[in-house]
């Protein structure tokens, strides 16, 4: 269990389940390293989280997946092309608590890994009825880590809110099939900022 500094044990858990949906502030896009064909789908929309618990700390992991598409018409206003936008990550990483009656505060490090690409299928270039098949035209993967802290508060012993902050440090790799074109590279950024999440204890 964890331990709690003040009168009782108003923090007790085991398990967590976390949904990150609430966003306080709203980031720039440079603060979740896109590339710029995905900037105008930036709004993050769900993570979903658990961590299990030790004495003092956690194991912990996050999923994230998104995915949109665009499809252009041709003159009869039919399909031509449809272009698919995908977007995933995962991290598992430990924090530290320091707890304060109904207030947690940890931190700790994520391993992060995440993936873009962007598929198109043309429905003009295949005879009718026929399934076009996809083109990828675009791929990034990144992998990283990420020290971060934050802060919980429970309103009940099964049910808080939390937010933190992250430092990211990622090599990526970015290639273009249709082009023959590769980039590798290295960046560090800050991770985004006021994002509320709705956890849930056992």
């Amino acid at each position: 269990m964890a331990q709690t500094i003040g009168k009782g044990k108003f923090i007790s858990y085991k398990y967590e389940f976390s949904l990150e949906a609430i966003r306080l502030i709203k980031n720039d896009e440079r603060n979740f390293n896109l590339p710029y064909e995905f900037e105008k789908y930036y709004e993050k929309p769900f993570s979903l989280g658990a961590k299990i618990k030790s004495n003092k700390g956690a194991l912990r992991l996050k999923l994230f997946y998104n995915y949109n598409s665009e499809t252009d018409l041709d003159n009869a206003g039919k399909k031509g092309i449809k272009t698919g936008y995908y977007h995933s990550q995962s991290s598992l990483g430990y924090e530290l608590h320091k707890n304060f009656h109904k207030t947690q505060f940890y931190f700790g490090v994520d391993l992060i890994k995440t993936n873009y690409k962007i598929n198109e299928r043309n429905y003009n270039a295949y005879p009718y009825r026929q399934r076009p098949r996809k083109n990828e035209i675009y791929s990034k993967i990144c992998w990283g880590f990420g020290p971060f802290t934050g802060a919980k508060y429970f309103i009940t012993p099964h049910f808080s809110l939390s937010t933190e902050i992250s430092v990211l440090f990622e090599n990526f790799k970015e290639e273009y099939p249709e082009d023959n074109r590769e980039k590798k590279g290295f960046k560090a950024y800050m991770g985004p900022t006021g994002i509320l999440s709705v956890n849930v204890h056992l």
